[in-house]
């Protein structure tokens, strides 16, 4: 039996309870798993097998909420089977070129299917499976936080660690200077989850978390930056 949120659940309890979060995970990564060879059925087993270990290992005092654990552990299982697979994962000569365009084009993630069709000459699938294999290497460098665009603050997130800098120690960092809370709802909307369902997790409206990414986690990058 595990606590959670003050009551008292056995696995099956808490697989009915809060499934649902699997289910995000599984469809974050659904249009990756074409690559690998996996369907959304193959998907969903994995993330609930995150789930048996989320549950497993679940420690309430830590102040995580079970269902950002649940969500984490999911998504984390299914990465983990992208990388272990030993499949060839094919991308078309095609594909490969597309993404150098796109890459060389500044601040492609704020662009249109249309606009990129006309700056790259490629057909929207073409574009589509190359955009799949972008977000497998890198995370947006600038993401929008907040609705009101004459607040909005840019978070510059660093993409994903390689063997060229040191980005990586840079991120984590900055993850140690931040309280827990703010840590977990930072991560969550870095994996793209919308800001109204990491409010639900949180028991919070969306215009607190909006607050709380714009005010408090954009203004500490800010100050960590500058040091």
């Amino acid at each position: 039996m595990r606590q959670i949120h003050g009551k008292w659940f056995d696995i099956d309890q808490a697989f009915v309870e809060y499934e649902k979060y699997i289910a995000k995970a599984v469809r974050k990564r659904s249009k990756q798993a074409k690559f690998y060879g996996l369907e959304y059925e193959d998907l969903y087993n994995i993330g609930a097998i995150g789930f048996v270990k989320a549950y497993k290992n679940f420690d309430e005092s830590k102040g995580t909420p079970f269902e950002a654990h649940v969500y984490k552990n999911a998504e984390f299982e299914i990465l983990r089977a992208f990388r272990d697979s030993n499949q060839y994962v094919h991308v078309p000569v095609s594909v490969k070129d597309c993404i150098q365009k796109i890459k060389n084009i500044n601040n492609f993630e704020s662009m249109d299917m249309d606009e990129l069709k006309n700056a790259t000459g490629d057909t929207a699938y073409t574009i589509e499976q190359a955009l799949n294999c972008i977000k497998q290497i890198i995370v947006p460098g600038n993401k929008k936080i907040g609705s009101d665009s004459s607040q909005d603050q840019e978070l510059m997130e660093v993409l994903a660690p390689s063997i060229e800098d040191d980005s990586d120690m840079i991120v984590e960092d900055f993850f140690s200077k931040l309280k827990p809370r703010d840590l977990e709802i930072l991560k969550l909307y870095m994996g793209d989850m919308k800001q109204s369902d990491i409010a639900e997790i949180f028991g919070l409206s969306q215009i607190q978390i909006s607050r709380i990414l714009r005010k408090k986690i954009a203004k500490s990058w800010q100050e960590y930056a500058e040091v």
